[in-house]
């Protein structure tokens, strides 16, 4: 569903953009749905072409196509995903800090591995931000990385954060009420 979202958000914007680039490219729209959301966890990039390595910092939004609205998307999923939780539990008082935490370990597993498969190889010339990038190259997520150490705290923050937010909305008085009356 979020490749669909993605590709109809971004039919019609102005420039190259990345769902541009991948389907150039002739990859699915779902490996540019990765670097959507890498780019909203700060996940830092490495460029490697005929000019020798080099980093970019991070993907900012004006350089994916995609609309603002699409940012939202990780957080109201985490949010959604504590709420869920908490609905289908039978433990009768669970702890919604404890929901969180344990989102953040597979939300973050999550994260890494689509970083994993997010490789785009360009045969011809683009632009990335305002820094030529001559073809043959191939653009990467960098993790490891010493200078940007954001993407980590990003990813275990949205769903420590929007995932305990979910389960205490789940756990009010107002969402139980509904449930049981429903």
């Amino acid at each position: 569903m979020l490749p669909r979202i993605f590709q109809a958000a971004s039919e019609g914007t102005a420039g190259t953009n990345l769902r541009q680039l991948y389907t150039d490219a002739g990859q699915p729209v779902w490996k540019a749905v990765t670097w959507l959301v890498l780019g909203v966890h700060f996940v830092p990039l490495r460029v490697l072409g005929p000019r020798g390595n080099w980093a970019w910092q991070t993907l900012m939004r004006n350089q994916t196509g995609a609309p603002d609205w699409l940012y939202l998307i990780p957080a109201i999923a985490c949010f959604a995903a504590g709420m869920t939780v908490i609905l289908v539990s039978s433990e009768p008082d669970p702890i919604e800090w404890a929901i969180g935490s344990h989102l953040a370990i597979g939300y973050t597993a999550a994260g890494v591995a689509s970083a994993v498969v997010s490789r785009l190889t360009i045969e011809t010339a683009i632009v990335l931000g305002r820094v030529p990038v001559d073809a043959p190259a191939t653009i990467v997520p960098r993790l490891i990385n010493p200078v940007s150490l954001i993407w980590p705290l990003a990813m275990v923050g949205y769903p420590l954060l929007f995932g305990s937010l979910g389960a205490v909305v789940g756990q009010s008085s107002l969402v139980q009420k509904s449930r049981t009356s429903g």
